[in-house]
This record gives structure tokens, C-alpha cells and sequence, in this order.
């Protein structure tokens, strides 16, 4: 159990003394929870959380003026397609105005890793998905998603096909390498459309656009507030982690390339198994790891039964030695494997399973009311996430955001 708590002013905090007495531990253990990871999140255009400043009501409306639209209707970017039409159409034009992420310094360097990326033929794919059958030979997998729901995912898959080609003067060659979206930093292309679909591994890329997302839309509205510092939680990409994993002395060669871990409170890692930095999505299987150095503790979240143990093992230790410190070395670092983590029903759904989780588990971490009397509860007990559904709100997203370029475009 994580002892972080949220104190006004003070930020993210372990209380101290008698002080730690107020707060009780928060298990949520008789509360059966049904999520598509990311339906816990404030998606309202109210103010994410206040504290008492002392000013009359008039003159926070007079403090408040310039902000008022920031967040106007953005919350429906999430919701079903079907409501688009409803959304003001400045939306993204204001959104491009918010302050860059917390990995900027590491935009180059991530560039660069794909640029030196190299796109897997058919037949590597083909290779490649018998391999991660393999992998998950021990493991029945004889379930199958909602017929009706894979129906809605494939008929938002078709729409957003539909409007790209319409917008590109009714383009033909619809490619794997064509771009269908930027969003920020994150192109999006056919393929990792295709990887949101029903049954379909999800790649780096397609895990990175989550994280920007989140990072955008929620976590950005509490750096604005200045509720929280624009550090203390940290998405990490999973071409930072790949990075991290795999450069010698990191302390020494990541430096103003990673985004200040140091500084963070909560840090989120997508784990992969690829062992090949040259080939894009050619990993078997994902889990997470989150990391709280208040706490000095490292949580590793597996929707395959400890199946990548050794992977987020390397990886926590890096951090480690990133850190390069007295008060972060591995003997005075905890390891949990959270046995409660949701399994995955079928092959393929480890990568949207992980992408769920941190969406769901970032939303404890922002209801900042919440924490001012519980402790900060990272368990996943009675907690039951729907892969299906976290596949059409991603699909969904980004249909949302196509429309809106499209209506910026008019």
C-alpha cells in the first residue's frame, strides 16, 4: 500500500508523525468496479480541483476571465463520435496553445530512435504473431469479444478511413505508412488504426498517443491550476523506456534527454520484450510499471501472469541508476508484483489492457478531494476492465480528433 497523500500547497507528500493519523487506507475492497480505464477521469470543463484563495466570488471570476475557454467542450473528445457536431469547432486551435509536455527534451532523441525504426514487412508480421502465440501456448484463450461492440469498433474504424479519403480529394491508396493523423508530437498511421481493432496487438505508437492524450487533456489542467508541478507524475513513452533499457550508465548518457525523473513523484513505464531496436512492435507483450519514489517503491502490473518479470526488472534497476543516489538504490528500493491485476482474456490485448490501467490508476491519482483523507490507493481489487471498450474509446478519440481538424480546415 502506497502512503502518498495529497496536502494543498504542499503537493504530493508521505505525512509525518501525528499527522499520518488523520489519513486511513482506501482498498475500495467491497466497491465492484466495471471501466473502460478511462471513464473515472473529470472530463467536465469545471475546474479540476479548488483550494480557498481568500478572494470573493467576484474576484475569482475576474481571476478566471482569461482561462474560461481553455477547456471548453474538450472533454467531449472522449465521448462517443456521435456527439462531434455539438463541440466548438476552436477546440484543438486552443489546445495547441497549452504548454509543451513534460517529454520535450526527449523529442529528438525520440525522433531518432524512429527514424532508425525500421516498418516490418507481412511476413515478419506473420513470423512475428506466431511467436507471440507461443509465448501465450500455456494460456487458454477462448474468449470472444462482444459481437456488437466489435461492430462498433470496426464501423469506427471505417469512418475515420472514410473521412481521411474524403479530405485527401477520395485518395485510393490507403497504405499501412500513410498518415491519417498528427496529434501533437504522435503521427498516427493506417496500421495503428488497424492495431485498435478487435483482437490486434497494440504497437508503441499506438501506446504513446494514449499517453499524449492523457498528458494533454488531464494532466495539463492541473500543471495550469498549478495544483501539481508539471513534474510529479511523468508519462514516460515507450520509446524512452526502450531507451533507458538499453543505454549503459543512463545517469551519465540520458541526462537532458529523459524528462527530469528525479523530480517526479509517480512515474509511469510501459514495459515491452523487444529485443530489437530496429523493429517497431516487435515485442510479444507489454505490462506496467509504476514507479513512486515518495514511497521508494516500484509496482509491476502484468496482464500475463509475470510473463515480462525479467523485462521490468531491467528496467526498474536503470531507474535506479539513473537516479544514482543514496536515498534511490536497490536496496532500499521495494518491488510489488500487484497480483490483482486484471488478466487478459485473449492473446493479443496485453498493450490496451496496460494503457487502461494507467488511465484508470492516473485518474485516483488526480481526485485530489479524495486524497486529502485517504491514502493513495494503487490496487486493482474487484477492479474489471473491458479491453473492448478501452479499444473503442481510443478509436473513437481519434475520430473525434480528425473531425475536428476537419471543421478547423472549413
Amino acid at each position: 500500500m502506497l502512503k502518498v497523500v495529497y496536502q494543498p500547497y504542499k503537493g504530493y507528500c508521505i505525512p509525518k508523525g501525528k499527522l499520518s493519523d488523520k489519513y486511513i487506507e482506501d482498498f475500495h475492497n467491497d466497491e465492484k468496479i466495471v471501466t473502460n480505464g478511462f471513464d473515472k477521469f473529470n472530463w467536465s470543463n469545471e475546474e479540476p480541483y479548488t483550494i480557498d484563495t481568500g478572494l470573493d466570488q467576484d474576484q475569482e471570476l475576474i481571476e478566471s476571465d482569461a482561462n474560461d475557454s481553455l477547456y471548453q467542450d474538450e472533454a467531449k473528445i472522449h465521448l462517443n463520435h456521435e456527439i462531434v457536431d455539438k463541440v466548438k469547432p476552436n477546440s484543438l486551435s486552443v489546445a495547441k496553445q497549452l504548454t509543451v509536455s513534460t517529454n520535450e527534451l526527449s523529442t529528438k532523441m525520440n525522433r531518432k530512435v524512429k527514424l532508425k525504426s525500421k516498418r516490418l514487412s507481412k511476413k515478419e508480421k506473420k513470423s512475428l504473431k506466431n511467436v507471440k502465440e507461443d509465448k501465450n501456448k500455456n494460456y487458454e484463450f477462448n474468449h470472444n469479444s462482444d459481437v456488437s461492440k466489435v461492430k462498433q469498433l470496426n464501423s469506427l474504424y471505417k469512418e475515420i478511413l472514410n473521412i481521411f479519403q474524403k479530405s485527401n480529394d477520395n485518395l485510393k491508396n490507403v497504405t499501412d505508412d500513410t498518415k491519417i493523423l498528427q496529434f501533437f508530437d504522435i503521427s498516427i498511421y493506417k496500421e495503428d488504426l488497424y492495431n485498435l481493432k478487435d483482437d490486434e496487438w497494440l504497437n508503441d505508437n499506438n501506446i504513446s498517443f494514449i499517453f499524449e492524450y492523457l498528458e494533454r487533456y488531464q494532466l495539463q489542467r492541473f500543471h495550469d491550476d498549478k495544483l501539481i508541478s508539471p513534474t510529479s507524475i511523468i508519462l514516460l513513452r515507450p520509446s524512452m523506456v526502450y531507451l533507458l533499457a538499453n543505454t549503459p550508465d543512463p545517469a551519465k548518457n540520458l541526462k537532458g534527454v529523459l524528462p527530469p525523473l528525479e523530480s517526479a513523484n509517480l512515474i509511469f513505464l510501459p514495459i515491452n520484450d523487444n529485443d530489437d531496436v530496429e523493429a517497431v512492435g516487435s515485442g510479444s507483450h507489454w505490462s506496467l510499471v509504476i514507479i513512486s519514489l515518495l514511497d521508494r517503491k516500484a509496482m509491476i502490473y502484468d496482464t500475463l501472469d509475470k510473463s515480462n518479470n525479467r523485462e521490468a526488472a531491467d528496467v526498474i534497476k536503470k531507474i535506479i541508476e539513473y537516479l544514482n543516489n543514496d536515498r534511490f538504490n536497490e536496496q532500499f528500493f521495494q518491488l510489488e508484483e500487484v497480483e490483482k491485476t486484471p488478466q487478459q482474456l485473449n492473446g493479443s490485448d496485453c498493450g490496451i489492457l496496460i494503457s487502461q490501467i494507467t488511465g484508470f490508476l492516473l485518474s485516483r491519482a488526480l481526485d485530489l478531494k479524495h486524497l486529502e483523507n485517504f491514502y493513495l490507493n494503487f490496487d486493482l481489487n474487484n477492479v474489471n476492465i473491458s479491453s473492448i471498450d478501452g479499444r473503442i474509446f481510443v478509436m473513437g478519440t481519434i475520430l473525434n480528433i480528425l473531425k475536428f481538424k476537419q471543421k478547423e480546415n472549413d
